[in-house]
């Protein structure tokens, strides 16, 4: 990186140096996510992975960060490494309708829609109930009048 900038003021601030990041795009994120796809299928050592089965885990992957970066906009494109937790955490949850063979891989929007309806619905009411709640229940305690 070159950074033109004259000494003299670079020494007369207070601040220290800075550079400047910009936000990655939607294919960015992707591509950097793509780097380590997860995967679909679960693996003996025995078992021998394709060129196919590698196909479509990059393939169902590649199109999960795009839902997600789609989802999560311009929040996610300043943290992918945060993005990256996020995906691997929502995978399980994604995959697993394949694995009970409810979905074929390439169901894709079938797939994100019962993610998005029943998973995530139910992991943000447990989110808000854990920030609201705590330990306590939001369950009144018996009628105080009887």
């Amino acid at each position: 990186m070159i950074v033109n900038v004259h000494g003299a003021r670079l020494m007369s601030t207070a601040e220290p140096p800075s550079i400047h990041f910009p936000a990655y795009n939607k294919d960015e994120c992707v591509k950097v996510l793509s780097l380590n796809p997860m995967s679909i299928f679960d693996m003996e050592e025995e078992d021998d992975y394709s060129a196919e089965m590698q196909e479509e885990d990059n393939w169902l992957w590649g199109q999960s960060c795009s839902a997600v970066w789609e989802i999560m906009g311009k929040h996610a494109a300043r943290n992918v490494t945060s993005l990256g937790d996020l995906m691997r955490q929502l995978w399980p949850l994604l995959i697993q309708p394949i694995l009970d063979k409810e979905y074929g891989i390439r169901d894709f929007p079938k797939l994100l829609n019962r993610l998005k309806n029943d998973k995530l619905r139910n992991n943000e009411e447990s989110y808000v109930y854990s920030r609201i709640g705590g330990s306590q229940s939001l369950e009144p305690e018996g009628n105080p009048n009887g």
